[in-house]
């Protein structure tokens, strides 16, 4: 009969709903567990970080002036001008990633602000533009800030310095972080308490699957293929209803 009782097992929506009123407190309690875990995960484990940005433009010949030039001409040298500073994009990283460029920064941060320099910074090119980015990273959102600004005056000073005409210029300032960019709390409560939730009714589920006992003449119509002729009477409940009459 057990056999014939697996071949015939089905689910229904009733069924679902009724592992999820069974086991309602189990969710309920999982979900609180792992969303105050999460909770006291991102608020004292993770150390948050904040970045602010700073875009520059290469910029090697804007003084130039087109005026006394044909029309195409002007369009002639604009293309050599911007194929140009793409290939003087990466010269200029390689500058800004020596060590005179970074004792330079240490130097005018620390005699601006009058403070150690914390915080980390990094490059990005924008392909196929003239643009090239440096991100810094700190673990407070004024220093990031204050780092990506005075970039924006060391990184021009030295690069003119060392290539005479050629210069770059600030195309996006940098702005102050608001929001760390490694610990987003409210999401990672909501995350883990989905999971909560889910892995509780997972195994209200996973109890429901391995319960292969006959509850009532319903379960045993979905089970097995049998005329049912009568039910053995809860005598108990009988007595504690005629009782309360």
């Amino acid at each position: 009969m057990e056999e014939n009782k697996s071949s015939n097992f089905s689910i229904s929506i009733q069924d679902l709903l009724s592992i999820l009123l069974k086991r309602i407190w189990l969710i309920i309690i999982c979900t609180i567990i792992f969303a105050g875990m999460a909770f006291a995960y991102s608020r004292f484990y993770v150390v948050p970080l904040y970045r602010s940005q700073v875009m520059f433009l290469v910029d090697p010949i804007s003084a130039s002036d087109y005026s006394n030039y044909s029309e195409a001409q002007q369009l002639d040298m604009e293309f050599r001008s911007s194929t140009y500073a793409k290939q003087l994009t990466n010269t200029y990283l390689q500058i800004l990633q020596t060590n005179s460029f970074r004792n330079k920064l240490i130097q005018e941060y620390e005699e601006k602000y009058e403070k150690r320099l914390n915080g980390s910074w990094s490059f990005n090119i924008i392909t196929d533009t003239e643009l090239f980015m440096i991100r810094v990273v700190s673990t407070s959102p004024l220093d990031a800030y204050e780092i990506a600004q005075t970039i924006e005056k060391v990184a021009p000073e030295i690069i003119a310095d060392l290539m005479g005409a050629e210069k770059i210029r600030v195309a996006d300032n940098a702005a102050e972080s608001r929001a760390p960019i490694n610990n987003n709390m409210r999401r990672n409560v909501f995350l883990a308490a989905v999971a909560g939730a889910v892995l509780a009714y997972g195994i209200g589920f996973l109890i429901f699957l391995l319960d292969i006992r006959v509850k009532d003449e319903e379960d045993l119509r979905k089970s097995y293929d049998i005329p049912i002729l009568g039910g053995i009477i809860d005598f108990d409940l009988q007595i504690n209803i005629e009782n309360k009459k």
